[in-house]
C-alpha cells in the first residue's frame, strides 16, 4: 500500500482447488504457477478470492537462505515436534542453498542460519499441527527476515540486493 507503506501477507494452501481458467479449469493453486508463472497465479487468486492484487514478488528459497545468512541469521522458536523433520532435510537444503549444514540439537528460541530457516519454513510434516503450521512457519520466516533487514546497515542491504536480485 503506497499510502501506508504496508505490505500485506497471506497464505493459501498449495493444494487449494481453484478455477485456473482456460482449458485447465479446477486445479490446485500450486499448478497455476507451473502452468503460467506468477501472472497466472495472481489471476487465479484474484478471480477466485475476489481480490485485487496488482503486484507480486517471487523469491526462490536459495535467495531466502542467502539473505538470512547475510543478515547473520534469524531467531526462531523451534518446537520439539519440528526438530526431527528439520534435521531430515537440513543437509539437502544446505547443499542446494550453499548454506552451512548445521542440525538442530534442541527446541526453543535459537538463531537459525539460512538452510535451517528455509528448512523450518518448508517442512510439511509436524507431529503437532501438520500443514497448517507450514503456512505459519513460512510467514514467521519472512516477517523475521524483513524485520531484521529493516535494522541492517546500508552495506548489508546493498550486499543483499546485489546477490538477491539476479536470482529472483
Amino acid at each position: 500500500n503506497n499510502k501506508t507503506n504496508e505490505v500485506k501477507m497471506f497464505s493459501v494452501f498449495r493444494d487449494t482447488l481453484l478455477d485456473l481458467g482456460g482449458d485447465v479449469g479446477l486445479d490446485k493453486v500450486t499448478h497455476a504457477y507451473f502452468y503460467g508463472g506468477a501472472g497466472d497465479t495472481l489471476k487465479a487468486l484474484n478471480k477466485n478470492m475476489d481480490l485485487n492484487i496488482d503486484r507480486v514478488v517471487v523469491i526462490n528459497w536459495k535467495t531466502v537462505a542467502e539473505i538470512i545468512d547475510t543478515l547473520g541469521g534469524i531467531k526462531i522458536d523451534v518446537q520439539e515436534s519440528e526438530i526431527e523433520e528439520m534435521n531430515k532435510y537440513i543437509p539437502g537444503t544446505a547443499k542446494t542453498t550453499g548454506s552451512e549444514e548445521k542440525l538442530i540439537e534442541q527446541p526453543g528460541k535459537q538463531k537459525l542460519n539460512g538452510a535451517q530457516a528455509v528448512t523450518y519454513a518448508r517442512i510439511r510434516k509436524d507431529a503437532a499441527t501438520g500443514d497448517y503450521r507450514r503456512n505459519e512457519r513460512m510467514k514467521i520466516v519472512m516477517k523475521k527476515t524483513f524485520k531484521k533487514a529493516k535494522k541492517a546497515d546500508l552495506l548489508t542491504l546493498k550486499e543483499i540486493c546485489d546477490n538477491a536480485f539476479p536470482q529472483a
